[in-house]
């Protein structure tokens, strides 16, 4: 079908998690493998989900993990299965809906025009059953913006629905919803829109990692006025916030190599 979702929106793979969610993280022993997953920590989370399938391969939960640990090490196929499995085992959890709809998506972007139909079916399928979960779950409603935003008019994509979408996440999950308007406005908008939305998103929750790596990665490749200054001050945060994970290096690595420290870039990647 060639909706061009995968490469718009990486957003999508958010790990927000909605308010009064059924599923409670509190109580489940692959609470550590969330975070991994959310800290984009795949084969490490990989091997624990792994693990836990060989104990009991019908975990709903696990399965949810591993389809979108399969998803990011772009075993599509493998993901799909492990979400339709999870819906199967357990479909009262809105987050098991969000992630089969987002994999519906994906594949349907990689499938002939005939066979994608079927699967955006599926996928809008699987937008109103979690919608009827939970009316305002961020992660629902950032698969239904990103295909009304990339997907051709006769297969239900609608602009102006996406913007809606966006608007209504920002109502209800504020630093999620303003960096979906911010990654809609890199289509049309001006750096200077693009920079205040990246920036609403970080006031939003200062201690929300992906914001800061949008912003900083804006900084630094996005925009067509490059802030080496601006790149280095986020990468710090970043790092502060959570110096396992590699964005705040890369942002650090970006701005020296632009500015021609050349001995500052050799020690942040012997850190990172």
């Amino acid at each position: 079908m060639h909706l061009s979702l995968s490469a718009f929106f990486l957003l999508v793979s958010s790990g927000a998690t909605a308010a009064g969610q059924v599923h409670s993280l509190a109580a489940d022993p692959l609470t550590p493998v969330d975070r991994l997953v959310d800290a984009n920590h795949y084969k490490r989370a990989r091997t624990l989900v792994e693990a836990r399938l060989r104990q009991n391969p019908n975990d709903p939960h696990a399965l949810f993990l591993s389809s979108k640990i399969q998803e990011a090490l772009g075993n599509l196929r493998g993901a799909l299965a492990a979400a339709e499995k999870s819906v199967e085992l357990d479909p009262g959890n809105v987050a098991y809906h969000a992630q089969l709809a987002e994999c519906y998506a994906y594949t349907a972007d990689h499938s002939t025009w005939v066979k994608g139909i079927t699967y955006v079916h599926q996928m809008k399928k699987e937008i109103a059953a979690a919608l009827n979960l939970h009316p305002h779950d961020s992660d629902t409603l950032l698969v239904a913006m990103m295909f009304a935003f990339h997907a051709p008019s006769i297969a239900g994509g609608d602009r102006k629905k996406a913007h809606e979408l966006a608007d209504e996440i920002v109502q209800n999950d504020p630093h999620w919803g303003w960096l979906a308007e911010a990654r809609l406005a890199q289509e049309d908008s001006t750096d200077d829109k693009i920079e205040v939305l990246l920036k609403k998103a970080v006031q939003a929750d200062p201690k929300h990692y992906r914001a800061l790596q949008e912003l900083a990665t804006f900084y630094c490749c996005v925009s067509k006025r490059k802030n080496p200054v601006e790149t280095e001050r986020v990468g710090h945060l970043m790092i502060a916030l959570d110096p396992s994970q590699t964005g705040g290096y890369a942002a650090l690595a970006s701005s020296y190599a632009r500015s021609g420290r050349w001995a500052d870039l050799e020690a942040v990647l012997a850190q990172g």
